[in-house]
């Protein structure tokens, strides 16, 4: 049997099985000091990878499952909000605990949040994966920018929600561990948002047909000094034994179905043995919204350079997606083909095998 139509029958396996089960269920609790709600979500995929002729095929085409997850939310005595989200984790069947918060917000202007949970920094990072409009995230938001960690955030806003200020002092280390690391010291991160035109909905794409336009510009900046690189399935692969600057921005735009949005970060490592290095990037990312087709097509640039003390490293990236969405993000089916181009050198290949996913989307609420 040919890759592609391994691939064909692959993808309308997905489609049958994902379809089932088009409806959902909502759990929800009120009383009366406040309310709680259950709901999750299930993320079923293919990928099929297109090897070199010089390489192992050690992941060759697979199903797998991208997300299994369960949510736990709920508000009380009219100032507090909770959160617990557990991943059920498919290849070995354990729990892992991702954001376990407690907020207290006792004016619209002014809240508190302590616990697991993402670290102030990047659009991209901010947006839960559900909700993006790819089926992964770039190279260059995935490991090399801040992501779940512990501790505590302040968060101030105007009334009418235009513009937001996070601050926030974290263990540095990641998440589910249960101590810092030798050094004891934290990550500081902030971010600013700014929305002048009116607030923005947090989430890619445009599928309510925004009739004005409006547009978020984001800026961050996070410091650490660490003891060095965590265990491989930690939060943040990109840390070094000494200091890590990091700072970007970003803008995103809606209007009536098109979805635009940049990107960049950069940051400056200071080991505490060795050379000085910097490393960076930038993303693109363009969609727009067919409500009479409930298709949404879709391409991102992604462009990673991990150091600039070697030359020519740099992994570029583009991606070509088509979504369809026939209950928004409620249940939706995805497909992506991300083609890396080859970089500057005479290199043989490129930096990465090219590769499409197929996947299947359902919320369970």
């Amino acid at each position: 049997m040919t890759g592609i139509r391994k691939l064909l029958i692959c993808v309308l396996a997905i489609i049958v099985l994902g379809w089932a089960p088009q409806s959902y269920a909502q759990f929800e609790i009120e009383y009366p000091n406040g309310k709680l709600a259950i709901e999750g979500r299930i993320r079923a995929a293919f990928v099929k990878r297109f090897y070199f002729d010089n390489e192992d095929k050690f992941e060759d085409d697979r199903f797998y499952i991208h997300q299994a997850r369960m949510e736990i939310t709920g508000e009380m005595y009219e100032h507090y909000e909770y959160e617990a989200e557990i991943e059920i984790r498919a290849h070995d069947g354990k729990l892992e605990a991702k954001d376990l918060r407690i907020s207290y917000e006792p004016r619209t202007e002014f809240s508190l949040t302590v616990g697991q949970f993402k670290v102030p920094y990047s659009r991209d990072k901010l947006i839960p994966v559900y909700l993006q409009s790819t089926i992964k995230r770039p190279d260059l938001t995935h490991t090399f920018v801040p992501g779940r960690d512990r501790g505590i955030m302040l968060r101030l806003r105007t009334m009418d929600l235009k513009y937001v200020l996070y601050a926030g002092v974290f263990s540095g280390n990641g998440g589910n561990k249960k101590e810092n690391d030798d050094k004891g010291k934290f990550l500081y991160a902030a971010r600013l948002e700014m929305a002048p035109l009116g607030p923005i909905d947090k989430e890619e794409g445009d599928y309510m047909l925004t009739p004005e336009l409006r547009f978020l510009a984001g800026a961050n900046i996070a410091f650490s000094d660490d003891n060095g690189p965590p265990e491989e399935d930690a939060e943040y692969l990109r840390t070094i034994l000494g200091k890590k600057t990091i700072y970007g921005g970003d803008v995103s735009f809606k209007y009536r179905g098109l979805f635009l949005a940049a990107e960049f970060n950069h940051a400056q490592f200071k080991p505490d043995s060795g050379a000085e290095y910097k490393a960076g990037g930038f993303l693109l990312h363009a969609g727009y919204f067919i409500r009479s087709l409930s298709l949404e097509p879709v391409i991102e640039y992604d462009e990673f350079n991990p150091t600039d003390l070697i030359e020519d490293v740099t992994q570029r990236s583009i991606v070509f997606g088509l979504n369809y969405l026939p209950f928004e993000h409620d249940i939706k089916l995805m497909a992506n083909y991300y083609y890396r181009l080859k970089s500057d050198s005479d290199n043989e290949n490129p930096w990465k095998e090219n590769e499409i996913r197929v996947l299947m989307q359902v919320m369970i609420r």
